[in-house]
């Protein structure tokens, strides 16, 4: 075969080979644009995940602020609220009191309840700063003391509280604090107590000084009754 039929007919191959890439190419083209766009973005979302995964970026892997129960790296926990207190501390020195009666006294730890004589117990209940006012020319009106006293019967009978007397005393010394009694808010014990019943009463007395003093309470029920003396307080 000479060099002038050979010539067409290369030229007759190549054209062919074109012709079935152009074919190739364009079939596949209909094939990607006559898919649901469903599919095509399931093939994203799938290699998306793959990288996603690779990455170590995968869901669960960050918990944001905004789930329930999520915290964020460096934010404080708020500490429990405080409980209303009672004025009560532990670590507060031993007031020295001076002797109240002939009776030895029955010291008691805090608020915690004292026996002054059978079928009655006495209850330091709160020791809180208040603002007190006295009524009456020369009475203390300025920072000062609630003391709330609680006393309970176990009695068959009714008991007489004959003149009950509460007093404060503050620091290691034992310095009385001042009373004042006038205070529209005072409310002394009541002469008696029922059977199986318990009564309370408010004394108010001008701010110790110092302020943070240790404090003790003592309280006199009757002549013939010990005294109690509740040790173990100091304004909050």
């Amino acid at each position: 075969m000479d060099e002038h039929i050979e010539q067409p007919r290369r030229r007759t191959v190549v054209v062919g080979a074109v012709v079935g890439a152009l074919v190739v190419g364009g079939v596949a083209l209909a094939f990607v644009l006559g898919r649901p766009d469903g599919a095509v973005a399931g093939a994203s979302a799938t290699a998306s995940a793959a990288s996603s995964a690779d990455s170590g970026e995968g869901a669960g892997a960050a918990t944001t602020p905004d789930e329930p129960g999520a915290t964020t790296a460096g934010a404080p926990v708020p500490d429990e609220a405080p409980a209303a207190g009672t004025g009560v501390d532990p670590a507060a020195e031993p007031v020295a009191v001076p002797p109240l009666s002939d009776v030895a006294p029955v010291v008691a730890d805090g608020s915690s309840p004292a026996s002054p004589a059978p079928g009655l117990t006495v209850e330091v209940v709160a020791v809180a700063p208040v603002a007190v006012t006295g009524v009456g020319p020369g009475e203390y009106a300025g920072p000062g003391v609630a003391v709330t006293v609680r006393v309970t019967s176990s009695a068959a009978e009714a008991t007489a509280l004959t003149s009950p007397a509460v007093a404060l005393y503050a620091g290691a010394d034992g310095a009385p604090v001042p009373p004042v009694p006038t205070d529209a808010d005072a409310a002394p014990l009541p002469s008696s107590v029922d059977p199986g019943a318990s009564v309370e009463g408010v004394y108010r007395f001008a701010e110790p000084d110092p302020r943070d003093a240790p404090l003790a309470v003592s309280v006199l029920l009757t002549p013939q009754a010990a005294p109690v003396v509740a040790q173990g307080f100091r304004l909050g």
